[in-house]
C-alpha cells in the first residue's frame, strides 16, 4: 500500500510538468518503457541494488531508451529514485500514470480476457458493450485465455465484468 501511495505522488508529479497537449506523447513513453520493464525485470532489480554504486546505478537508468518522446522528465524520474532507492516501483508509477491521463482524457484501461481470437466485429460489439457498462471510452488490452472457456472477462483497476463461461459454470454447480 505504501509503495501505491509513493507511485501515486510520483506520477501526479509528472503530470504537473506536462501540458494536456502532450499526455498522448507521454502515454507512448510508457507504452515503450513497460513493455522494456516487462521484458527485462532484472533492469529494475539492478537500478534499485545496493551491490552498485550509486554512480554505476545512475549511469545504468541513463541507458534506457534515448528514442522517448519526453527523455528528459524520465532521465530526472529515473535519478531521484535511484538516489532514493526507489527504482523498483517504476511500474506501478507507469501504471499509476497512465490511469491519470487515460482518466484526463475520458478513458478507461481494460483488460479483455477472451478464449480465442475474436473477429473485428465480435471485438467492435463487446467494446460497445463495455463502454456502456462504464460510461467512458475504453482502452482495450486483449489476453487470450483458453480456460475461460468462451464469453469474455473485462477488468479495470477497480471492476471486474465476469460473463465467462467459466464463470457460469461454476455458478451453475453451486446451486
Amino acid at each position: 500500500m505504501k509503495n501505491k501511495l509513493v507511485a501515486e505522488r510520483y506520477s501526479k508529479a509528472i503530470i504537473g510538468c506536462v501540458e494536456p497537449k502532450d499526455y498522448n506523447g507521454i502515454l507512448c513513453d510508457i507504452n515503450v518503457l513497460q513493455q522494456l520493464f516487462n521484458q527485462s525485470s532484472n533492469l529494475a532489480k539492478s537500478a534499485d541494488s545496493l551491490l552498485f554504486s550509486r554512480k554505476n546505478r545512475i549511469e545504468l537508468v541513463k541507458q534506457i531508451p534515448p528514442n522517448l518522446l519526453f527523455q528528459d522528465i524520465w532521465s530526472n524520474l529515473f535519478e531521484i529514485l535511484v538516489k532514493k532507492n526507489r527504482f523498483r516501483i517504476i511500474s506501478k508509477i507507469l501504471d499509476d500514470l497512465e490511469v491519470k491521463i487515460l482518466n484526463e482524457n475520458g478513458k478507461i484501461k481494460v483488460l479483455l480476457k477472451i478464449a480465442r481470437q475474436q473477429s473485428d466485429e465480435m471485438m467492435a460489439k463487446i467494446s460497445v458493450k463495455i463502454s456502456d457498462i462504464l460510461q467512458k471510452k475504453i482502452v482495450l488490452t486483449v489476453q487470450i485465455q483458453p480456460e475461460i472457456i468462451g464469453g469474455f472477462v473485462a477488468e479495470t483497476e477497480s471492476i471486474s465484468i465476469d460473463g465467462s463461461i467459466k464463470n457460469n459454470l461454476i455458478k451453475l454447480i453451486k446451486r
